[in-house]
């Protein structure tokens, strides 16, 4: 049997010997695409942070600026006190010149609206014309101390963003509220609609959460020709809403869902001096669509070893490229914020800055100069001419000589205040100061720098403040040259009077005299019963009207300053006793204990007036005997241990009589004055007494107090500080009858 040939092993398919390499080509490309997915994805991380940084700055820089421009209006006490003088004083002159000023801040920083809010939160004054509409502020007490934003929030159809702050005045109390109000279209749009490349899909928007806790996000929507703001309430699993809450890192790439529910790669950053979140994004699709298309043009090139260059290739540049982006960054970063701490320092002192080129003639300012001046910034050529050609002809001798010591070096700096013209025509006041940085070999200026800076408010304030304190200074002048007037005639009255009733009262005092001597010859005389008792009644009226006139007399001369003191020795017990010699009479007539009660270790002489005081003592006792029906009327009399040769004595006069109401305590030591008009029917007198007690003790430097109240009888005391001889004597002793 002849031998079979040999069976040829089965030879694989060309399909399977296919399939090997098609499958590392497609690993290989699905790795190469897993690759550079991964690094688009961190490229468009880095380009995400990159433009949220920046974009975030401008929007924090926006803000900045409309707070800096509120806070200068708020800190105005000028427009707070004007306030104060419309809304409480009633002056509507004031209200007038406060919008006035208001509605030229307005206009000045072109800001949308302007309001004046109330204490309460009502429109006292909105720049809108017809009725002024509530912005739903909110109460002045629930602001905070240095102001608020509020917003965006819709308005009649338009986004809007609201900025208050309170205003004060020049004492610094708070009054009103200044609401600024400005659309989100005219600016923030802007910044969210921007995008540096050409990008399907890429978005920046705005989150914040509301006070009731729900989130709202600002977005710009073109439709047609123009881009819109558009407010969307944040959905619970939205980026917004997960970067409000603090579920992912700010700053950080992170993985969400947007507003319509699209997959993106977002980055959040927070607005400096706000309370809202910055987010940009580009839809993961975009990313996809731009990583695949590389990685498969280089698959279907088929070439294993050119798809693993071109993907090592394109790992390192992207790792050069974020390298680079990351390098830039931090670049960036750290200009950015040297630019915003000088922005800051700027905008807070409300500056305008310039550079002079004095080789070529040439100014370079920031807009805020010509801001001041009412113009554009492209609308004054930079230049030095420019400058000069504003200033008000009477300031600019002054000013450049100012300038040219400077530049000569005889001033350490150029500053001078003029005025300059406004492109409405009227003058603004400013002050300039600068410096020259940079000189040539000969010494000559090369270069100088330095700042405007807006002071027409204050000088306005200035002078009108001049003009209230010179008006203030007039009506004071008059005001005093009448009060002066006044006091002179009265003082002439009052001595006209005191000299008219010391010259009647010596005139009355001489028949007086004869009256009594007459009455008391006529009693000696023997005379029936009924003509002695008229003889009687006309001694005791004569004796009254005496007194009277004694008492009017000692008033007078008191007034007039003719009345002197004595200053001579007398012993205190013999004063004590001719005191109780005339009183006791008039207590035993009315059936009153009369007690005086000297304290042990009264000095026995002293130095002073004994006539004066026992013109006192007699007044104050004949006045307890006579206001007490039954009981008794007591003086005491103390004494403080005597320091440098003088000694204080205390006389105390204490009765149980009717008592003084609180009312009239400081009112019975006037003149013709009593406790009411039943006293003088029910006791008699004049109510001079006391009036003179007073001024006698004032007249020797003591002090008389009283201490009484209705049906607890009075109690007087005199305080008088007498002088003392050498040796002292025994001191009296007490005695009560």
């Amino acid at each position: 049997m002849p031998d079979s040939p040999p069976t040829e092993l089965p030879r694989p398919h060309w399909r399977r010997r296919l399939l090997l390499p098609l499958l590392g080509v497609l690993l290989l490309t699905l790795a190469g695409v897993a690759m550079v997915l991964r690094e688009e994805r961190r490229t468009e991380a880095v380009r995400l942070q990159a433009l949220a940084d920046a974009k975030a700055q401008q929007v924090a820089d926006w803000v900045r600026e409309r707070h800096g421009n509120l806070r200068l209006l708020g800190s105005s006490g000028f427009l707070g006190d004007l306030y104060r003088h419309w809304r409480e004083g009633g002056d509507a002159q004031a209200g007038r010149l406060l919008a006035a000023r208001l509605a030229e801040w307005r206009r000045a920083t072109a800001v949308d609206a302007l309001f004046l809010l109330d204490g309460q939160g009502g429109v006292a004054w909105s720049s809108q014309p017809g009725p002024a509409t509530d912005p739903e502020a909110g109460p002045m007490h629930a602001l905070p101390p240095v102001g608020e934003m509020r917003g965006p929030h819709s308005v009649d159809g338009s986004v809007v963003v609201d900025f208050l702050v309170p205003l004060s005045d020049l004492q610094g109390r708070p009054g009103p509220v200044v609401l600024m109000r400005v659309h989100a279209d005219s600016y923030l749009v802007r910044v969210l609609a921007s995008w540096p490349s050409a990008s399907a899909t890429g978005e920046a928007r705005i989150a914040w959460r509301e006070r009731d806790g729900a989130v709202t996000v600002l977005r710009a929507v073109r439709e047609g020709s123009q881009t819109k703001a558009e407010l969307r309430a944040a959905t619970p699993y939205s980026a917004a809403m997960r970067a409000i809450n603090g579920e992912v890192v700010q700053g950080r790439p992170f993985d969400g869902v947007d507003l319509l529910g699209s997959s993106y790669l977002l980055v959040s950053r927070p607005v400096a001096g706000t309370p809202w979140l910055l987010l940009t994004g580009v839809s993961q699709g975009e990313i996809v669509r731009d990583a695949i298309l590389p990685a498969a043009l280089v698959s279907l090139a088929g070439v294993l070893a050119l798809l693993t260059v071109a993907s090592v290739t394109r790992l390192g540049f992207k790792q050069r490229e974020l390298m680079a982006l990351e390098r830039m960054h931090r670049s960036e970063a750290a200009q950015r914020l040297s630019e915003q701490r000088l922005a800051l320092a700027v905008e807070g002192a409300g500056l305008g800055l310039w550079d002079w080129d004095l080789r070529e003639g040439s100014l370079q300012f920031n807009e805020r100069w010509p801001r001041m001046l009412g113009f554009q910034a492209w609308e004054l050529e930079p230049r030095y001419d420019t400058w000069e050609r504003l200033v008000h002809p009477e300031d600019l001798p002054r000013a450049s000589e100012a300038l040219r010591r400077h530049l000569r070096g005889q001033a350490p700096v150029f500053s001078v205040e003029y005025r300059q013209r406004h492109r409405d025509g009227h003058w603004v006041w400013l002050m300039t100061m600068g410096r020259v940085v940079e000189r040539l070999g000969d010494g000559r200026a090369r270069r100088a720098v330095g700042v405007f800076l807006d002071i027409d408010e204050r000088r306005r304030n200035e002078e009108e403040l001049a003009q209230y304190r010179q008006h203030l200074e007039t009506m004071v002048e008059q005001r005093t040259a009448q009060l002066a007037e006044a006091r002179e005639r009265a003082e002439a009255a009052n001595q006209a009077k005191s000299r008219f009733l010391a010259n009647m009262s010596h005139e009355i005092r001489t028949p007086l005299n004869a009256v009594i001597g007459l009455s008391q010859l006529l009693a000696q005389m023997s005379l029936p019963e009924k003509a002695r008792g008229f003889v009687s009644h006309i001694g005791l009226a004569g004796e009254q009207l005496l007194a009277l006139t004694n008492d009017v007399l000692d008033l007078s001369r008191i007034e007039a300053g003719e009345l002197h003191l004595e200053r001579v020795p007398f012993r205190l017990s013999t004063l004590l006793e001719t005191v109780r010699a005339i009183v006791q009479a008039q207590a035993t007539a009315k059936g009153l204990a009369l007690c005086f009660e000297p304290a042990p270790g009264l000095p026995e002489e002293l130095l002073g007036d004994p006539l004066r005081i026992r013109q006192v003592l007699i007044n104050l006792l004949g006045n307890a005997v006579k206001f007490t029906a039954r009981g008794s009327v007591t003086l005491r009399v103390a004494a403080q241990h005597p320091q440098a040769g003088r000694c204080l004595l205390r006389f105390e006069v204490i009765d149980t009589g009717i008592g003084i109401e609180a009312a009239m305590h400081s009112r019975i030591f006037e003149a013709f004055t009593q406790g009411d008009g039943s006293i003088t029917r029910r006791y008699g007198g004049t109510g001079l007494g006391l009036s003179i007690v007073r001024r006698l003790v004032t007249l020797m430097d003591g002090e008389l107090t009283l201490q009484s109240a209705p049906g607890q009888g009075s109690t007087f005391c005199v305080s008088l500080s007498l002088h003392m001889p050498a040796t002292p004597a025994a001191a009296p002793g007490s005695a009560c009858s």
